[in-house]
């Protein structure tokens, strides 16, 4: 049996060793058949009568860009040498692929493009960036902990066609939910729990327990709209209004809402799950005016200059 046993242990160690030069033979016949892909783009620039190359080997996704101006933030690709790797550290053809795509896709520094004209962003560690829509403020929270997602909340003035020197606005900034309000200004949160968070605009606190991605703001109002007090389970809220000197409670037990293209507000409220029906209720001037009853729903009719 001893006999036996050894002479098993050495075939199994013999199968083994086989199989591994039959794994790295594969491999070395896929190799000579693979070839890896790395898509890179350019960022041109087109003034209605000429185009300039502005910019090569972009990330394709820019970060934002401004809607009435060509405004554009990007980021580039940085190309690293791509460490030698033995065969007999890896296992399938994946894992060698992976390394390769990594060291030359890693995103390195901001830029913003205005027109034909490109500035590097002084700003490091970029989580989110926001573009005005005239192409005149932006926004950025940088060194964000994994964590709370929380960061440091900078903003940049565009001059022409130059970037102005970074503005520290805020510290512990939330990384997200933020939106562009009337003049520039921005509604951010800080110290999100869960869904909900403190609201400000540029540096002045608004409200609390604010329901994050809420935050609507409405050129028909000039102001903005958002949650609070949400209750998950009836889905109802408390709606607010904000128009830069003071939060405005319009109603509590909110289902839903919608602001007319003159700027009034219509909702609905004490809505019943069950039967899919609530109160209709018309805000006007401070006032609550009931409109109808049993209503299941608001449509809102909607148009698109061309």
């Amino acid at each position: 049996y001893d006999a036996y046993d050894k002479a098993r242990d050495e075939y199994y160690d013999a199968r083994d060793e086989w199989w591994e030069k039959e794994d790295r033979d594969g491999l070395r016949e896929d190799l000579e058949d693979e070839t890896i892909e790395v898509e890179q783009y350019d960022l041109y620039y087109y003034n209605g009568k000429k185009v300039k190359t502005i910019a090569k080997n972009i990330d394709r996704y820019s970060m934002d860009y401004a809607a009435d101006q060509a405004v554009l933030a990007y980021s580039v690709f940085e190309k690293e040498e791509v460490e030698k790797v033995k065969l007999s550290e890896i296992d399938y053809m994946y894992q060698l692929r992976d390394k390769v795509e990594s060291a030359l896709e890693i995103v390195g520094d901001t830029y913003v493009a205005i027109k034909d004209k490109t500035s590097k962003l002084s700003l490091n560690d970029i989580e989110t960036l926001n573009i005005s829509t005239d192409g005149k403020m932006i926004y950025a929270v940088c060194d964000v902990d994994e964590e709370t997602s929380e960061g440091d909340l900078y903003k940049i003035a565009v001059s022409g066609k130059k970037l102005k020197k970074a503005e520290k606005i805020a510290s512990d900034a939330y990384a997200y939910g933020i939106v562009f309000v009337e003049d520039n200004k921005l509604a951010y949160f800080k110290d999100v729990d869960g869904e909900s968070g403190d609201l400000y605009v540029d540096k002045a606190e608004v409200d609390s327990d604010v329901a994050v991605y809420s935050v609507q703001y409405s050129e028909d109002l000039k102001g903005i709209l958002y949650k609070t007090e949400v209750d998950e389970k009836n889905d109802t809220y408390t709606l607010k209004q904000y128009k830069g000197k003071k939060d405005i409670e319009i109603a509590d037990d909110v289902y839903s809402y919608s602001v007319t293209p003159n700027g009034k507000i219509v909702y609905l409220t004490d809505y019943d799950t069950d039967k899919n029906e609530g109160d209709l209720y018309l805000y006007k001037k401070s006032k609550p005016q009931q409109i109808d009853d049993e209503v299941s729903r608001i449509i809102t009719i909607r148009s698109w200059d061309d």
